[in-house]
C-alpha cells in the first residue's frame, strides 16, 4: 500500500476513533494493549495487518464493510487508486 493510501486509511481509523468519543487509552483497554500501541498504530509507526484493523473496528463499534467503503470513496476523492494496477 501506497504511503498516500496508508495516510487516508490512518486518518479515517482515527477519524473512527474520534467520532465515537474515545481516547487513544480506551481503546487501548478494549484492545488489551498498551496506548503506545494505539498511537503507533495511528501515526503510521506500526503498519496493521487486516485482523488488527477488525478488532480496532469492533472496538470503536465500526462496521467493517461500511469502514472499508468509506475508505474507497475518500481514496476516490482524493484521486488515489484503490487498487493499481501494478500493485498485483
Amino acid at each position: 500500500m501506497s504511503r498516500r493510501r496508508y495516510a487516508v486509511f490512518l486518518s479515517l481509523l482515527h477519524q473512527a476513533r474520534i467520532d465515537v468519543g474515545m481516547t487513544q487509552g480506551d481503546v487501548a483497554r478494549k484492545l488489551g494493549v498498551p496506548q503506545s500501541y494505539v498511537s503507533k498504530c495511528e501515526s503510521g509507526v506500526r503498519r496493521m495487518d487486516v485482523t488488527e484493523v477488525h478488532a480496532w473496528l469492533d472496538a470503536v463499534d465500526r462496521d467493517w464493510v461500511t469502514f472499508m467503503l468509506a475508505l474507497g470513496r475518500a481514496l476516490d476523492a482524493q484521486g488515489i487508486d484503490s487498487f493499481p494496477p501494478s500493485s498485483f
